[in-house]
């Protein structure tokens, strides 16, 4: 199912996982912008990302803990200093740790669900084309129909976030 998670996680934590990222979080497929290839061909590549922002680190630790990630403190810190902010922490995770974080937390989301699923469908169709082209093309040049489907995908989730009921 993907990258192996850091500790043993129980019905109990996706159960809690799943109630902060209903809450607290995020899922997006983002590009890293253009990639212009030898060929004069451009390919805008889409990552699968997770993030969750919290003012306690403490919570961003216990995620790491179970799922990887990274942690990044998010707020600028003259701006804290200013409004008196608290610090912003993100715990972030993408491609196959992201996945495999949402698959596990599917039956438990309540708000995300069908963010979830759209996404899920996102990242298994680019990894079954990524499969089917591996060994027979390196550069993974992707069809212009398969960037279509890949940016309707994004353009729906990105629909789905702002429907959020």
């Amino acid at each position: 199912m993907g990258t192996p998670l850091a500790i043993e996680v129980t019905d109990l934590d996706l159960a809690y996982a799943a109630g902060i990222f209903d809450g607290e979080g995020c899922v997006g497929l983002y590009t890293n912008g253009l990639i212009r290839h030898a060929n004069r061909s451009i390919t805008r590549p889409f990552n699968l990302e997770v993030d969750v922002a919290n003012t306690s680190l403490f919570l961003m630790e216990w995620l790491y803990d179970r799922f990887g990630g990274t942690i990044q403190t998010g707020s600028n810190p003259a701006e804290r200093e200013h409004f008196h902010y608290l610090t912003c922490y993100h715990w972030c995770i993408r491609s196959r740790q992201a996945d495999t974080f949402l698959r596990l937390l599917l039956p438990f989301l309540k708000v995300k669900h069908l963010q979830v699923e759209t996404a899920l469908r996102f990242y298994g169709e680019k990894e079954a084309f990524e499969r089917r082209v591996r060994g027979k093309n390196r550069g993974l040049r992707v069809a212009p129909e398969e960037l279509e489907r890949r940016s309707i995908l994004s353009q729906r989730l990105r629909l789905l976030k702002k429907d959020v009921s």
